[in-house]
């Protein structure tokens, strides 16, 4: 029949059925084994007999539904059967079981924990890599996610992103701190998208011991009942009975019968003290009570049978007060408990180092808790001891303006506060701030004289490309809004309306910007109300003529005559709306964009017809589908009993397990990201948890990945880690084994050692970076241990030994035999678990036990791109392409930006290196790519292959900058030339020399004399600013970094003292080699001069702006001559001199 184990895979059958397949051709007898059946189904079943069908013709991705799913592997007391515990809950400083409070037993471990000098410490004690602080790529690798600030909503639409990014996060530092089960995270007693805060309140309405009439007036009167179900007290509302039922209660009664609040606090009742009733508010409890050995600093002032409590009114509680909802109850006692301990304390902690102890009680905390304005002291102590918070050393901690005290790193997001006429340095404002009649910053003291933005301003044209029409006068006169808008007034006279009678008049000059108003909406007076951003330029709004009050302009301009006027000022009450808007908005822009290219002197100067437009591909939204309701998480599937017999299951993913995937499961969850020093290898990393208590070893449970460095360097990959019993055995000791091998060669590489810490955490999370370094070899050496039959290694990571076991053989001291067969010969045998072996296969093939072939299909990489599998699913996913270095995109099906350059009059060099920029919006430029070309003798012109369009090139070669490109549009395909005539000098060559030694302040300001005395000037820079000068003969200037890091991590490429320069110091795409002479392979390059060691800059600066001189340190990288590496498949047609790329924003 010519039938493939392919064919029988593709026929929906599962791996082990096409390797069985597989397994049958190989044999010789084949009578031994020819009755089995191999079934080709039909859609939508799958599986050996075909007996498997989902609800739809397409898998459904596990997504988050209105169910609640509970964590069962702990027994919880939760007061009864309504809400259940969830795995967030444990260890989150809260008593959630009744029970002792075994959710919070042992978790002092994590406050006491302390991290390694290049790790970041999380806000709940756990540690990550430094790497996932400094770069805070795509998520948050901190369980309590205290690493990331930009935490999106959750759950949300995006089923697949839910299930990590919402599902494995436990709730942030701060005061949202109750679990909704999915990833929301809310304040006590806010409301749950999925509703679980409604389990809340019916945990609190339980009966319990009280009598039904009690019951019913205390959960009416207290409002428990109306989230549950609103109608329910409405008869007993309307009835003569209330006090009645109240004065039925005990005297003394506790309600609800469960705690309210941090597992220990409860509300003690008078109800026959009673004498009249508000249905409308809340009723008042008369105590609240708590746990004294948890409050030891709370005195109390009445105590009966076990309960030790207060009266409300000293908890904040006022009875003249009406309270309408319980969160707003629960947030007045709140605080009260802030120093309250979620354990009893049964050790003396005075003598640790790392933990501080509250004033006055015996609350202690990590001293990395200090200054995170988080409360957890009862007299705030913790946030107003200053001297403590700077003490730390810790280098993430950071100050504000005005403050003594040194903030806790998780505080970053969120910056400084905002202070009242808090001004930011020269540096810090836009080019077209400086000198525009409003003082921007504060003022700097040079010689006895203050300096600001607006001072020596007579060099600076105020009629410029920003100031021009946007309706405030910059220009004393007026002569930058001079025919901006019809007026009827003289030249140098301000028309607009009076405030006072709403007629027009003409203000002369002199009452302009001085400081009272004297037109309607304060349009003489715009500086009052000005709003300046990097990012969005100025903006003006309208000053009220009573108050200092400002509008926003957008709220009259674009109101189409419909305005409510308690937004606007008070004078305007009785204006009609279209007469307001007419006589308000005429006057300008009343914006300023924050820069313009709109004057800029256009190169090369390209026909309009020849123009390659840049084209933005639309992408269609995938259709998610939502399991069916009998699956609280996962996918329902129909199983094929036999005949017309059918029945459902629900498939879960790793987190979940149940009937109906309705139970959060134990795990380990890896976050590994792989950096390689090469990037042209692909490698296999096979990942194993391991039982460290017994020399068996035992695997929990295993993953392999397909790394191929040029595609997914720094990008993590995530994976979950299941244990062989449920629930895990807590006793015990666990850990991550990571081996890697060359995947071509299967070369075994080295190997890694992660211990799970922290036992009593239902989800441990590992985020791991390794490096693989292009010079690794194998450690073994020195070695304690006593290998049977392999050989003893040292970790990469841990001054550890382990044995390498050789094929067949497993353990500790690989002293027990396992069997191999089931590997294909040229396959690895890694290991065994469940009783089957681990195989590792070759590049080529891939199943269980690496009997099956694999490639992609036919021309899935366009414009010969070169196609690698990574995955065994057969879809879009398992398969990666490698592009010619014009093309990009998943099947290399888009062309990169084109950028041609000659040289007109190029001097010998061996490199360049182009800055892109585009302009997002109306934004200032943003830096799009650092592209580094290598140069060969005598070469008259390079073709540049770019990820992004571009508007503005430079080029840096020989020391000097040259303005390649400048065009109003984005272009993607483009040719140009430089020469001589292109340079941009730096400022202090155009400056005389009383000028350059000028404060920057003042310097600055000479600035627009550059270009007006050169006419054939195109640009210039200083230490901060790249500066185009325009058709006027003005300065354009925006922020320009000359520094940039390229150095090698490991000098492994270059001989004889060579310059090893990368694109980027983790993920490189190739390297390029300078300095020395080189031997052998390494092109010979003349000498350039070196400034400056250690951090090397692009370039740097001696002394100030002047002849700037790139570090070879710090440029990236190309590779070239042989190949250093192997090479899979066809070879494409790579230029000889690989373009380098740094792209600026997510990978």
């Amino acid at each position: 029949m010519n039938v493939t184990a392919y064919d029988v895979f593709i026929w929906s059958a599962s791996i082990d059925v096409a390797e069985q397949y597989q397994y049958y051709l190989h044999q010789q007898n084949k009578s031994l084994q020819s009755n089995q059946l191999f079934f080709n189904c039909t859609s939508p079943w799958f599986g050996p007999r075909c007996q498997y069908s989902l609800e739809t013709n397409e898998f459904e991705f596990p997504a988050l539904t209105t169910g609640h799913t509970c964590y069962i592997l702990l027994e919880c007391d939760r007061g009864g059967p309504f809400l259940c515990l969830d795995w967030r809950e444990i260890c989150d400083g809260r008593i959630d079981c009744l029970n002792n409070g075994v959710d919070e037993a042992n978790c002092f471990e994590l406050e006491i924990n302390e991290c390694k000098s290049d790790e970041y410490r999380c806000h709940n004690g756990q540690c990550i890599p430094e790497y996932y602080w400094k770069f805070k790529q795509f998520a948050a690798r901190c369980l309590d996610q205290s690493d990331f600030s930009n935490q999106s909503p959750c759950p949300s639409q995006d089923s697949i992103r839910d299930l990590f990014y919402c599902e494995e996060n436990a709730c942030p530092p701060g005061p949202k701190k109750f679990s909704c089960g999915d990833g929301q995270c809310v304040n006590d007693f806010d409301e749950c998208f999925n509703e679980r805060h409604i389990m809340l309140y019916k945990s609190l309405t339980i009966q319990g011991n009280l009598s039904y009439h009690c019951w019913v007036a205390m959960v009416c009167l207290t409002q428990l009942i109306h989230q549950i179900n609103q109608p329910f007290c409405d008869e007993f509302f309307q009835s003569t009975h209330i006090l009645s039922s109240l004065h039925k209660c005990d005297y003394f009664t506790q309600f609800p019968i469960n705690p309210v609040l941090l597992g220990h606090i409860y509300f003690l009742y008078q109800p026959q003290q009673i004498l009249e009733v508000n249905t409308y508010s809340i009723l008042l409890p008369n105590y609240v009570c708590y746990d004294e050995q948890l409050c030891t600093y709370l005195t109390p002032s009445f105590r009966y049978k076990s309960h030790t409590c207060r009266s409300a009114y000293q908890m904040g509680l006022k009875s003249n007060e009406g309270y309408s909802t319980w969160k707003e109850m629960i947030d007045i006692i709140k605080p009260y408990f802030y120093g309250c301990t979620s354990r009893y304390i049964d050790q003396d902690y005075s003598k640790h180092s790392s933990l501080y102890q509250c004033r006055n009680t015996s609350k202690y905390i990590s001293k990395h808790r200090i200054a995170d304005d988080i409360i957890d002291c009862y007299w705030k102590d913790d946030e107003e001891d200053f001297e403590l918070s700077c003490s730390l050393h810790d280098p993430r901690r950071f100050t504000c303006t005005n403050e003594v005290r040194c903030r806790s790193p998780i505080l970053q997001s969120s910056g400084c506060p905002s202070i009242e006429n808090d001004r930011k340095s020269i540096d810090k404002i836009l080019f077209n701030q400086i000198c525009d009649g409003v003082i921007d910053i504060l003022p700097e003291l040079i010689n006895g004289e203050n300096h600001t933005d607006e001072s020596n301003c007579e060099y600076w044209p105020c009629n410029n490309v920003y100031t021009r029409c946007d309706g405030f006068w910059s220009c004393r006169n007026g002569d930058d809004e001079e025919n901006c808008r019809p007026s009827n007034c003289s030249r140098h006279f301000f028309e607009c309306i009076s405030p006072y009678n709403y007629t027009t008049i003409c203000l002369p000059a002199t009452e302009v910007r001085n400081g009272i108003v004297d037109c309607l909406g304060g349009l003489d007076e715009l500086q009052l109300c000005q709003t300046a951003n990097y990012y969005s330029g100025i903006s003006y709004g309208f000053r009220c003529l009573y108050d200092t009050q400002c509008i926003e302009s957008f709220i009259v301009c674009d109101s189409n005559g419909e305005i409510f006027y308690e937004e606007v000022c008070r004078e305007w009450a009785y204006y009609n709306p279209s007469d307001l808007e007419n006589k308000l908005c005429y006057s300008g822009a009343l914006e300023r964009v924050p820069f313009t290219l709109k004057t800029a002197e256009i190169y090369p100067f390209i026909d309009n017809t020849t123009i390659n437009p840049v084209v933005y591909s639309t992408r269609k939204l995938p259709h998610i589908y939502l399991p069916s309701s009998q699956c609280t998480r996962g996918s329902l599937v129909h199983l094929w009993l036999g005949n017309d017999s059918y029945t459902s299951t629900c498939t879960c993913p790793p987190n979940y397990y149940g009937n109906q995937c309705q139970y959060q499961n134990q795990r380990v969850i890896l976050i590994l990201t792989l950096l390689a020093i090469n990037t042209h290898r692909i490698y296999a990393v096979f990942i194993k948890l391991i039982d460290d208590d017994n020399n068996r070893e035992e695997i929990h449970s295993y993953e392999q990945i397909i790394y191929v460095s040029k595609i997914a360097c720094g990008q993590p990959f995530e994976k979950y880690f299941l244990y062989s019993t449920r629930p895990k055995d807590v006793t015990k000791n666990y850990s991550l084994h990571i081996d890697v091998y060359h995947k071509i060669s299967l070369e075994y590489i080295t190997s890694w050692y992660f211990k799970v810490q922290f036992n009593f955490l239902p989800v441990n999370r590992l985020a791991v970076v390794l490096t693989l370094a292009s010079n690794q070899t194998i450690r073994s050496g020195f070695c304690t241990l006593t290998c049977e039959h392999g050989i003893c290694m040292k970790y990469m990571n841990e001054e550890k030994f382990f044995c390498r076991c050789k094929r067949g053989w497993t353990g500790a001291r690989c002293h027990i035999p396992i069997d191999c067969n089931d590997c294909s010969s040229d396959s690895i045998c890694a290991d065994s678990a469940y009783n089957r072996s681990i195989c590792i296969c070759p590049l080529t093939k891939f199943g269980n036990r690496c009997l099956l072939k694999h490639s992609c299909p036919i021309n899935y990489c366009q414009n010969n791109g070169v196609c690698i599998v990574t995955g065994e699913q057969m879809a879009d996913n398992s398969y990666e392409c490698l592009c010619p270095e014009e093309f990009q995109g998943k099947k290399c099906e888009r062309l990169k930006a084109r950028l041609y350059i000659a040289f007109n009059d190029r001097e010998m060099s061996s490199y360049l290196i182009a800055y892109t920029y585009s302009l997002d919006s109306s934004g200032p430029p943003t830096i799009r790519e650092i592209v580094l070309k290598k140069l060969i003798k005598m070469q008259s012109s390079v073709t540049l292959y770019l990820q992004n369009p571009f508007q503005i090139v430079f080029i840096w070669i020989n020391a000097k900058y040259l303005l390649a490109v400048l065009q109003h549009s984005l272009m993607s395909n483009i040719s140009t030339s430089i020469d001589s005539t292109r340079r941009c000098p730096s400022v202090n060559e155009l400056l005389d020399s009383k000028q350059i030694k000028l404060p920057r302040i003042r310097r600055i300001k000479y600035y627009h004399t550059v270009c007006l005395n050169r006419l054939n000037l195109k640009c210039f820079f200083d230490e901060s600013y790249m500066c185009l000068c325009t058709t006027e003969h003005h300065a354009n200037c925006f922020a320009f970094n000359h520094k940039h890091n390229f150095q090698c991590r490991e000098n492994v490429h270059c001989l004889n003292d060579g310059q090893c320069l990368q694109n980027d110091p983790t993920c490189p795409v190739t390297t390029l080699n300078l300095g020395a002479q080189a031997n052998g392979n390494i092109n010979d390059f003349n000498n350039y001069n070196i400034t400056g060691q250690g951090d090397l800059n692009v370039p740097i600066y001696n002394g100030g702006p002047n002849n700037p001189s790139v570090d070879l340190g710090a440029v990236a990288g190309i590779s070239f001559g042989s190949y250093n590496g192997q090479f899979f498949g066809p070879k494409p047609n790579y230029d000889a001199g690989l373009n380098v790329h740094i792209p600026f924003g997510r990978r």
